[in-house]
């Protein structure tokens, strides 16, 4: 069996194929160089100085990225192009490099890209099939047929779950995200010892009001600082509402709390979870991401909201995070995670919840027989 994985964003599909090769499974990866440098390998195993490249256009500094990075055989790189014209020429590349495999994974919001190969395919979603149901544009439209011609739709988020019912897909299955226990573990952060305060707080989410609800955050810490004086935010500056995350942190006059740090390649995102006393990431969808993940990994508690029923349904229990969805919530789960002994049990709980369901050698074996079940 020789697997491609078509696109990489957030190295979700880097992590996946560098597992399963370990298992002796044929696996590529296909990254587009348009993409952010998040959605690089390079981001995620090798030390990139970000304050040295444009995080939305990376490749502008190739030599950046691939400073401390040892290139592996499997990985390709494709360039969809800007213009029209580009992309008609981009796409027979696309083709010709697809055509050796017997089976491809392609994102859900990419798979127009390769509709008009005859392979089979099984379409992975990082969280579009939330909102598929309701395109009514043709983006849906396409969407919608080709998951239901591939052999499997996979989903990690679980809020998918009101997705795939909506639409009625008897091909969709849960896929764990998978999550490198061993990199990300606990350990003694350096960087700690840039922040004198009892409590430090770390949110490294995208500022996107809309889906992560990163504003409810900022005023539950103004609230939380009635109460503990001596404790610090570090936000990530990254996302479309970071202006207003700040205009809203000097309306609160909590800019003396509140400290910004550039994007950072996950090796330096370790460092941060590990100096954390609590790490926060969303309020809005009711999921994780990796984010979230990689700190429970670290044994860190996770303060974010996640949709118990949800949960239920799919994994059959609930992850065990500080779970609130509104401003006196999130202020109370604060509260409650200020006492060390409080934070320390629910670190070694999620520690434990990663192992079970997130662990990435047993999340290989999953895709293994997915694997040869489609084929």
């Amino acid at each position: 069996m020789r697997l491609v994985h078509v696109f990489n964003g957030t190295n979700d599909a880097y992590n996946n194929v560098k597992f399963l090769r370990q298992k002796g499974v044929e696996a590529d990866l296909i990254v587009d160089t348009n993409d952010v440098g998040m959605s690089f390998p390079q981001w995620e195993d090798s030390f990139v100085d970000s304050s040295l490249i444009d995080v939305y256009h990376p490749t502008q500094r190739w030599d950046v990225l691939n400073k401390n990075w040892s290139h592996p055989s499997w990985i390709h790189y494709w360039n969809r192009g800007r213009l029209f014209k580009q992309r008609i020429f981009s796409l027979s590349k696309l083709y010709k490099m697809v055509e050796r495999y017997d089976l491809i994974q392609v994102m859900v919001n990419d798979v127009f890209y390769l509709q008009s190969q005859h392979k089979p395919y099984i379409l992975f979603d990082i969280g579009n099939l939330r909102c598929l149901p309701y395109r009514n544009d043709s983006w849906g439209s396409i969407n919608r047929r080709e998951c239901e011609k591939a052999k499997k739709v996979l989903f990690t988020n679980i809020d998918s779950i009101y997705g795939v019912r909506a639409l009625k897909l008897r091909n969709a299955e849960f896929i764990p995200f998978a999550i490198d226990t061993n990199k990300y573990s606990p350990k003694n952060s350096l960087i700690r010892q840039r922040y004198d305060y009892e409590i430090l707080l770390f949110s490294p989410t995208r500022h996107d009001w809309d889906v992560k609800g990163n504003d409810l955050l900022l005023k539950a810490f103004a609230k939380y600082l009635e109460h503990e004086k001596s404790a610090c935010l570090v936000l990530v500056d990254w996302g479309y509402d970071v202006p207003k995350a700040k205009q809203l942190i000097k309306q609160l006059k909590i800019q003396e709390k509140v400290v910004f740090v550039r994007p950072m390649c996950k090796m330096e995102l370790i460092e941060f979870y590990n100096a954390a006393d609590i790490v926060i990431d969303q309020f809005k969808i009711g999921c994780y991401g990796t984010t979230a993940l990689e700190a429970m990994s670290c044994k860190k508690p996770v303060l974010m909201y996640v949709d118990a029923p949800a949960f239920k349904e799919v994994m059959g229990e609930v992850p065990p995070v500080a779970n609130a969805c509104s401003v006196s919530d999130i202020c109370d789960r604060l509260l409650e995670l200020s006492h060390r002994k409080v934070r320390e049990l629910l670190g070694v709980r999620s520690r434990r919840w990663v192992e079970k369901h997130y662990d990435a050698e047993k999340v290989a074996d999953k895709y293994i027989s997915i694997y040869e079940g489609a084929l």
